[in-house]
């Protein structure tokens, strides 16, 4: 171990060079309200930091305190939050404004989602059991001298935005003015109304990879009867990764709202139900209305019928955080907007670029022009990765507008995912194809096209990969649906697909498919 002696001078050493030389430079900070304890928790879980990067809680505590001490009074770039869209909206200021110093406390936990945490939980097949796996950027790379540093002080939270005055005030009453600020705080979770935790031990909300290695650890490698209730992909996905991790277990996905099911056509609809039935994965849509323990399980009421199950798996609704728009016109975003789903959220207006826009947003808080209009939320990595490109790019200057954004990528299973791109709306009329071949239709790549007035608004690109781009293209350049056979084949190489079998377009509500 090492002696208190090196420890206090390693202490001293990282106040003074944090004076001296990394705050002076301060470009822009990134806010949470995220307590240290918390962190630390997941740090030591999760094994995401080497011993030798490990730093006390009160110390960390006094590092957040000298840096919030002498924080300069203006900021050029501030955002708020500490997820995976404020890491990533950072890396991207930096990257186009080379200027830009932002100091990173480097125990904090931002991605929910961290490849190299996945790595270190030890029994699990990565590949197969595990939902949350994403690609991410770890921590490191953010502290080379060619990226600047971030700036990032845990328990700290923002009260109140002027965005007449363009500053904030933080939680202590300290105020800093901004000439950029970027949005990126998290949703806020809606706890479900029978559902509570004070009702069993055996009901687990998931939210994060934590939550994912308590349910393993619950299922105690037995067959059970698991409920899943929730809406997303992360749902069906989690329900797959139980299926496979548990062999013999009955996996139940209720969806309460609506589900990334209605995005479907119906004859692909129907397919996926079928699939994932022969798997003992059962889709049922339906509320739950009443539940109940006898002998230790739970009895759940749904609509006219009833489920008994071991474990429930509950994914909570969520809704924008409204909390920082107030009744102000903000510039450069459309505040309190209505959607189609009767939620408040931050609305980007296109037409207010980068170099007019004062306040921007990222992230699961951001609900674009071309959002699905479904409840299940605007979430993912490459949802967040993508939004957050675009809004440090602005912040510096840039005119990318907001249209025709990646809403969603889903891997539900290492051989079925899906991508939408523009208005995936299930009240538009599609028409899709999809290459030949023995296998399932489900497995199968193949594509949706979204179309109104004649011309395609949006896409699900099924089972395809690395043609996100393509998309945009075939959608920002205004393609009439009547070229669609044209589009087919730049999705589906021919030399996989009769061409005969390319031209035949297939209309959703055909009775012969």
């Amino acid at each position: 171990m090492i002696s208190r002696t090196i420890i206090r001078a390693f202490r001293l050493f990282e106040k003074r060079y944090i004076r001296s030389h990394l705050v002076p430079f301060a470009a822009g900070c990134i806010l949470s309200g995220v307590t240290v304890s918390i962190l630390a928790k997941k740090r030591d879980a999760l094994k995401c930091f080497d011993e030798k990067q490990a730093v006390d809680v009160n110390h960390e505590d006094q590092i957040v305190d000298d840096v919030k001490d002498h924080l300069p009074p203006t900021v050029p770039y501030i955002i708020i939050g500490n997820g995976t869209a404020a890491y990533y909206t950072a890396v991207s200021i930096m990257s186009t404004d080379h200027k830009a110093k932002v100091i990173l406390n480097r125990n904090a936990f931002f991605l929910k989602y961290l490849k190299e945490s996945l790595e270190s939980l030890e029994g699990l097949d990565q590949k197969y059991s595990f939902p949350y796996f994403e690609q991410a950027v770890p921590f490191s790379s953010l502290l080379s001298d060619d990226q600047g540093h971030v700036s990032y002080f845990v328990n700290t939270t923002v009260t109140e935005i002027d965005s007449d005055e363009k500053k904030i005030t933080l939680d202590g009453g300290e105020i800093m003015h901004y000439s950029k600020l970027i949005i990126a705080n998290e949703m806020k979770e809606i706890p479900h109304p029978i559902l509570k935790s004070d009702l069993s031990d055996k009901i687990l909300k998931i939210s994060n990879v934590d939550d994912y290695s308590a349910l393993v650890l619950a299922l105690k490698n037995q067959p059970k009867v698991v409920t899943i209730l929730g809406s997303n992909a992360h749902a069906f996905s989690l329900g797959v990764s139980i299926s496979k991790l548990i062999p013999g277990s009955h996996v139940y996905v209720i969806n309460e709202g609506p589900s990334i099911l209605d995005l479907l056509p119906p004859h692909l609809k129907d397919k996926m139900v079928e699939y994932f039935a022969k798997k003992n994965l059962f889709i049922k849509p339906g509320k739950v209305e009443n539940a109940s323990t006898v002998d230790g399980k739970l009895i759940l009421g749904i609509d006219d019928s009833k489920i008994e199950c071991d474990l429930v798996a509950l994914f909570n609704s969520k809704i924008v955080d409204d909390r920082y728009v107030g009744g102000k016109d903000c510039k450069g975003i459309k505040c309190l907007q209505s959607t189609t789903l009767g939620r408040a959220g931050y609305f980007v207006d296109v037409d207010q670029l980068g170099i007019e826009t004062d306040i921007l947003t990222a992230g699961d808080n951001s609900c674009y022009k071309t959002e699905v209009p479904l409840a299940f939320e605007p979430a993912g990595f490459e949802y967040s990765y993508t939004t957050a490109s675009v809004a440090g790019k602005n912040a510096c200057g840039s005119i990318e507008k907001y249209t025709y954004l990646p809403f969603k990528i889903c891997n539900i299973t290492d051989r079925l995912r899906y991508q939408l791109v523009g208005d995936c709306s299930p009240s538009l009329e599609t028409v899709s194809v999809w290459k030949t071949g023995p296998k399932d239709i489900v497995t199968r790549p193949g594509i949706v096209l979204y179309h109104q007035d004649g011309l395609v608004v949006g896409m699900m690109l099924w089972n395809i990969n690395n043609k996100l781009d393509l998309a945009d293209e075939v959608i920002s350049s205004k393609t009439k649906i009547e070229d669609s056979v044209e589009v087919a084949k730049w999705f589906l190489p021919r030399s996989d697909l009769n061409v005969e079998e390319v031209s035949k377009i297939i209309p959703v509500d055909d009775p012969k498919y």
